[in-house]
């Protein structure tokens, strides 16, 4: 429950990197959520194709153009965590924007999500150590992306899930939501 008193600059200030050319729905579903759930002030990092439905969809987020990496340093700095990977494709160039993102300083908190955590496998941005040299981290993996994660084959994920879980944690130093 939020004071009486409370503003936008009070309770929480989040970087959403999301939804690259053609991926759009990633970028509001996660804006949408974010609001949904208290966050007082949002910023979306995504392509400039997208600037015109994001800002229309959800107006009261700050719009910042994947490209420009100077206004995404200047939004990291301006934000308590960071939720990076629903759309976001694993291009070379979203490898370069996370390469870019997990070299910020500040240590903030960090969900991977979707293709954060591909291009967290594939080789394509930052591994998952980059990230949990510098800041706490959240992975949200389904069994799919667990899957390649891991290494491991579903039917053995599926047979110990919890134990997997575990495993993938300690490995890692994350924190491992697994969906």
């Amino acid at each position: 429950i939020r004071k009486f008193d409370s503003h936008k600059n009070s309770v929480g200030s989040l970087l959403v990197v999301a939804g690259m050319a053609g991926m759009v729905g990633a970028a509001l579903l996660s804006a949408q959520a974010a609001l949904r759930g208290g966050i007082g002030q949002l910023r979306i990092v995504s392509d400039e194709c997208n600037r015109n439905i994001i800002q229309r969809t959800v107006p009261e987020a700050i719009f910042v153009p994947s490209s420009d990496y100077d206004e995404i340093k200047i939004a990291v700095s301006k934000s308590d965590a960071l939720a990076i990977g629903p759309g976001l494709g694993c291009s070379d160039q979203s490898g370069e924007l996370l390469k870019m993102l997990c070299e910020c300083e500040g240590g903030l908190p960090v969900v991977l999500d979707a293709d954060g955590l591909n291009m967290a496998t594939n080789g394509n941005g930052p591994q998952i150590r980059d990230w949990t040299l510098k800041r706490n981290v959240l992975l949200t993996p389904h069994l799919g992306e667990m899957t390649r994660l891991s290494g491991l084959l579903p039917e053995s994920i599926e047979s110990d899930r919890l134990g997997v879980t575990k495993a993938f944690a300690n490995k890692t130093g994350a924190t491992v939501l697994f969906k």
